[in-house]
């Protein structure tokens, strides 16, 4: 049995509670409806999943794994960003110091 987590279970119940529908519909002998409510969930179901790698390399279905995942992916890319700024910083001082320096005074005639 699958775990399923808190987010996906108002989904579910909607899903169950579709299925109870088309299934009184095909006992009362309604073709017409039951085909068509089997049409409309055929066309809204999504059948591709969608995973996301690990760090360790696994692969994650889970919506709340993945969701961590990302975060953890970005609160890592921006702390390095933020560290490379801090590293960067002194450099680009010096070299806006040195640019200025290199231009020559205009003079007015």
């Amino acid at each position: 049995m699958t775990k399923t987590s808190p987010v996906h279970a108002p989904v579910i119940a909607k899903k169950e509670r579709k299925l109870k529908v088309i299934e009184e519909q095909y006992k009362n002998k309604e073709v017409r409806n039951f085909y068509q409510e089997i049409e409309k969930a055929r066309k809204t179901t999504n059948t591709r999943a969608i995973y996301c790698r690990g760090k360790e390399g696994s692969l994650l279905g889970d919506t709340t794994d993945k969701l961590k995942q990302w975060v953890q992916y970005f609160e890592e890319l921006l702390n390095i960003a933020e560290e490379d700024k801090q590293l960067m910083a002194p450099h680009r001082i010096s070299q806006c110091n040195v640019q200025d320096d290199m231009e020559e005074p205009t003079s007015k005639k």
